[in-house]
């Protein structure tokens, strides 16, 4: 910090550089109206003192930009590559304080040489923490609730010991929708399963131990569609044999139970590793899951305002994605029953007695297509479109936006203007493409449209949807759009000026350079 005296205090950064040699990571390119932003908050920082410009680094990491709601850029770190090298630190900050001020222990409140007791309502004792085996048997002899408050004073008595519970959420569900609003209570037989499943999971609960320091954990992490589980373990060196430390489970909100499996992956591996931060910001964290969301996250560039926020939050932690080669046949039976299929429908593999000659998919007939996207930068905005004819031929529209707009809004202008433009072609099915997951997915209703400068857009795009008899929305990659995008960054980048007539723009195909052209036989041979 600037003014400060070095002599008073001074932070330095403990590095392991014989396992972890210096490395320096690639350039990882920014979005063009990310640049100026970034490089002003740079300078403003180096202004104030708080960074110093050196040459020849052994260490380098990348710049993550997180945009704010006001427009403005927290400039962040990658710091993944520096955290392996940093040594786990034992003792946390509170423990230093209380061995600072030497703080001393009440003699009456105390016992020396018990192997067990009770400590804040649970049992600890060598093999670890247990639940209160008094409080279990109030929760066993509990009636069927009746009543809104009998149901809450359940869930209650679950909540005080939810750590010990797998997947609490998920098993509590039917007993959730007791509490809505405006709702009657009808103790069905689907309650009365969860119910039963609870008592029945007390009757043995697991015992949670604490974790071995400069050891790895191991956290198992599954999504449903409206909840997280996971369970936070150790391997044990005697034994081999892996040891619960924590259960969490959590509900999504209503918007991100609309996101896709991947995104719901990354976000409920943020909201893990940011509940149980005591334990995984000083240990090496081996993730097991159905997919890997640290590729997804970290590895992949993205526009996203979430999976931006996500990665930033997400480098101050040693993650590790391991793959499982085997599980244990009891591990596999316990996951099928945990997930079962819902089609119940038998297999058969007996084949009839015709022979099968030859199996052809059928072909789709080729239908019009529509690819959109939308340019807004320092220089201006723009939007393009471009509709594809089942024969082929291409049909380019673009317009500059002379109007002070967003991103999101210039990318419905795009898709109106397309679907207008299809109208009148008097197209009736069409396939619209669009490298803007928020049009996207909001139009196919998986995202809700909050921001009230979209709503008018989200209506007008829904009324002119109807004048189509088949119509479908995909989201596609920026490298497969790059003919929209193309057409979005001419149109916001040129000057137009009233009475100026662009005329259609042909592209060809030169083969060889331009002055093979120019050449000729001077005997009129070849």
């Amino acid at each position: 910090m600037p003014g400060l005296d070095p002599s008073i205090v001074k932070h330095f950064l403990p590095l392991d550089t014989e396992k972890f040699p210096p490395k320096q990571q690639q350039l990882r390119r920014q979005r063009a109206n990310l640049l100026l932003r970034i490089k002003e908050e740079v300078v403003k920082q180096i202004n104030a003192g708080f960074l110093k410009v050196i040459n020849y680094s052994e260490w380098v990491a990348n710049i993550v930009p997180v945009e704010k709601k006001d427009g403005r850029v927290r400039v962040c770190v990658d710091y993944r590559v520096l955290n392996k090298a940093s040594p786990k630190d034992n003792f946390l900050l509170p423990h230093i304080d209380v061995l600072e001020y030497k703080l001393r222990l009440n003699p009456a409140k105390c016992t020396f040489g018990a192997r067990s007791g009770k400590l804040l309502g649970f049992v600890v004792s060598e093999r670890g923490i247990e639940v209160d085996l008094d409080k279990v048997k109030a929760i066993k002899d509990l009636p069927p609730p009746s009543t809104v408050r009998e149901v809450r004073g359940f869930l209650g008595r679950l909540n005080y010991i939810a750590r010990f519970i797998a997947n609490l959420t998920d098993k509590c569900q039917p007993l959730f929708r007791l509490l809505r609003k405006n709702a009657a209570i009808e103790w069905d037989r689907e309650c009365q399963n969860a119910f039963d499943v609870i008592k029945a999971y007390l009757v043995q609960p697991p015992v949670l131990v604490p974790p071995v320091p400069n050891r790895p954990l191991i956290l198992y992490l599954t999504v449903r569609r409206q909840s997280l589980g996971c369970m936070l373990g150790q391997e044990d060196e005697s034994t081999h044999t892996e040891r619960a430390i924590y259960y969490l489970s959590e509900k999504f909100t209503e918007g991100e139970s609309n996101y896709s499996e991947i995104e719901k992956m990354c976000c409920a591996l943020v909201w893990v590793m940011q509940r149980l931060r005591q334990y995984t910001l000083y240990h090496t964290i081996h993730l097991l899951s159905k997919a890997n969301p640290l590729r997804y996250l970290l590895d992949c560039p993205s526009s996203m305002t979430n999976i931006a926020k996500w990665r930033c939050q997400l480098t101050e932690y040693d993650i590790e994605y391991v793959f499982r080669t085997s599980i244990k046949g009891q591990a596999i039976a316990d996951h099928l029953a945990e997930f079962p299929i819902e089609d119940d429908t038998p297999i058969n593999s007996d084949f009839p007695d015709e022979g099968i000659l030859q199996v052809d998919d059928e072909e789709d007939e080729p239908t019009w297509k529509m690819y959109f996207d939308g340019a807004v930068n320092s220089v201006g905005s723009g939007v393009g479109a471009v509709l594809i004819s089942p024969d082929g031929h291409h049909y380019p529209v673009a317009a500059k936006v002379d109007f002070s707009c967003t991103n999101n809004m210039a990318e419905y202008e795009v898709c109106i203007l397309g679907l207008q433009v299809a109208i009148d072609f008097k197209v009736k099915e069409l396939e619209v493409f669009g490298d803007s997951m928020l049009t996207i997915f909001q139009t196919l209703g998986q995202w809700k449209t909050k921001d009230a400068k979209l709503i008018p857009y989200h209506e007008y795009l829904e009324e002119l949807t109807k004048s189509f008899e088949k119509i479908s929305f995909t989201y596609t990659p920026r490298t497969k759009n790059q003919f929209a995008d193309a057409l979005a960054t001419l149109a916001s980048m040129a000057s137009i000026t009233k009475g100026n007539l662009i005329e259609p723009l042909e592209i060809e195909i030169a083969k060889g350079p331009t002055y093979c052209d120019a050449i000729e036989a001077t005997d009129a041979k070849p």
